[in-house]
C-alpha cells in the first residue's frame, strides 16, 4: 500500500506525495492564473523542504486554459525548480482541445528556452505512463 502525505488541499488543487518518491498536484475544475501560480509555488516549496525531485501535474479534471500562465512557468517557475534539483515534471492531460492548445503553447515556450527540455518535461494522457517515466530516472 502506498503511503501518501497531504501538503495542501484547496478548492482548486490537492498537493501530496506518494511514498516521498514524487510530488503530485491534482488540479480541480477551473483554475485562474493566480491559482496555478500559487499551486506550483507551493509545490516548489514542498520540493525544497522535502527533497522530492519529481512532480506530476494532473490536469485531467481541470477545464481551464493555462496559456496565460505558460510564460511564468517557463521563465520563472521552471528555472527555480531546476535550480532546486527538479529532475522531472510530468503533465497528465485530457484530450480537451483547450488543454492541448495550452500544453502545446507551453512546450513551444520551453523548447525555445531549454535545449534539452524533454529530459525534464513530458506530457502524458495516462497517469500510469507518467509514473513509469518518472521512475526511469
Amino acid at each position: 500500500m502506498l503511503e501518501s502525505s497531504l501538503f495542501y488541499e484547496t478548492e482548486n488543487y490537492t498537493l501530496y506525495s506518494e511514498q516521498n518518491s514524487y510530488l503530485k498536484i491534482d488540479w480541480k475544475t477551473k483554475v485562474a492564473s493566480e491559482q496555478i501560480r500559487q499551486g506550483l509555488q507551493e509545490a516548489l516549496e514542498v520540493m525544497q523542504a522535502s527533497g522530492i525531485k519529481k512532480l506530476v501535474s494532473n490536469t485531467i479534471q481541470c477545464s481551464s486554459s493555462w496559456t496565460s500562465s505558460n510564460e511564468w512557468i517557463a521563465s520563472t517557475w521552471l528555472p527555480q525548480a531546476l535550480q532546486n534539483g527538479l529532475q522531472r515534471v510530468a503533465f497528465v492531460t485530457s484530450d480537451d482541445v483547450m488543454q492541448k492548445i495550452s500544453i502545446d503553447n507551453l512546450k513551444t515556450k520551453l523548447q525555445k528556452k531549454y535545449r534539452f527540455i524533454y529530459r525534464y518535461f513530458q506530457v502524458f494522457q495516462q497517469e500510469k505512463n507518467a509514473l513509469d517515466w518518472l521512475s526511469e530516472s
